[in-house]
């Protein structure tokens, strides 16, 4: 499929660091988010590694906030 190629395209060679982050684990990691934290993405995705362990108390309580107001919106983010 030619949209999943564009879309996977965007996330791979993005700036921006993306993730998707489930049930205590990363599923997805793109480049920038591995270069960030200077993890490569298969410690990221081994699940030894945990989401609230990259961040300050106070950022990963605001990125749960923000993920779950996200999850509970029909509006896009």
């Amino acid at each position: 499929m030619e949209h999943n190629h564009y879309y996977n395209d965007l996330t791979e060679e993005s700036l921006i660091s993306q993730y998707i982050y489930q049930d205590g684990q990363f599923n997805y990691v793109n480049p920038a988010f591995s270069n960030l934290f200077g993890y490569n993405r298969e410690e990221l995705l081994s699940n030894k590694i945990k989401l609230e362990n990259l961040l300050l108390p106070e950022s990963y309580s605001l990125a749960l906030e923000v993920g779950i107001a996200f999850a509970q919106s029909e509006k896009p983010f």
